[in-house]
């Protein structure tokens, strides 16, 4: 087989536009693609539902895919709250400062 150097570059780009846009998700030996607004949707959920520990795993793979996203900085924050883990609320703040000086 001969891959030129241009198609490999291709394939790369594709699959980081693929990643900005998409994330993988892991369950029971299952795995998931979806879009990254649809698991922003699904960490809300899972949180309104209580769910707090897979919210945060859900809201730390966006946050690993977009680390400017404040949405998901608050809700991080919001989860930390009510699992009262108050030494992580401050973490996320100072993340959120970095990325927004007005968060």
């Amino acid at each position: 087989i001969s891959v030129s150097k241009y198609d490999i570059a291709r394939s790369l780009e594709s699959i980081k536009i693929f990643s900005i846009f998409f994330s993988t998700l892991r369950s029971n030996n299952n795995v998931m693609i979806i879009p990254l607004r649809s698991l922003a949707e699904l960490a809300h959920r899972e949180y309104s539902n209580g769910n707090y520990e897979r919210a945060e795993q859900l809201c730390m793979e966006l946050w690993k895919k977009d680390p400017t996203n404040t949405g998901v900085l608050l809700l991080m924050s919001s989860i930390h709250f009510q699992c009262r883990k108050l030494d992580k609320i401050s973490t996320v703040q100072y993340h959120g400062n970095k990325t927004q000086p007005t968060f």
